[in-house]
């Protein structure tokens, strides 16, 4: 093959991927990769916490990481609705931990989230907003 025709081809390969991710993204009408503040306070209003998460979508997929750890975190959004979990590890006053945190919402007209949040210890109500420019 001429290096001409090769490097077109290459092109053309490389153009109908992104479109076919781009597509994605559109069917869907979000694309939530970036950097998000969440403020979340339980139930009792007791914990009120500020971590921040961080997303990469790929098509409905959600993947990224979570608060100052940077937990691994899995998920998905369809139609505004957005559904993420990871597993908080590590230490909490002086005791080991190892919770499964579930995170669940919708994505407002404003571009917002906003949702429930359970783990084996609480649950609360929580709201993101993106951070910085994309």
């Amino acid at each position: 093959m001429k290096p001409l025709r090769r490097t077109l081809l290459v092109f053309a390969i490389a153009s109908l991927a992104a479109l076919s991710h781009s597509y994605a993204q559109k069917k869907n009408g979000l694309d939530l990769t970036g950097s998000w503040q969440i403020h979340f306070v339980d139930d009792d209003g007791v914990s009120v916490t500020d971590p921040k998460l961080v997303l990469q979508q790929t098509g409905d997929k959600l993947t990224g990481t979570f608060g100052n750890l940077d937990w691994p975190v899995i998920g998905a959004v369809d139609k505004g609705h957005v559904v993420f979990t990871f597993i908080a590890h590590g230490h909490e006053a002086g005791e080991p931990i190892s919770d499964t945190v579930f995170y669940w919402g919708v994505v407002d007209e404003t571009g917002k989230m906003k949702g429930r949040m359970k783990n084996p210890k609480e649950a609360g109500d929580w709201s993101a907003v993106r951070q910085g420019a994309q």
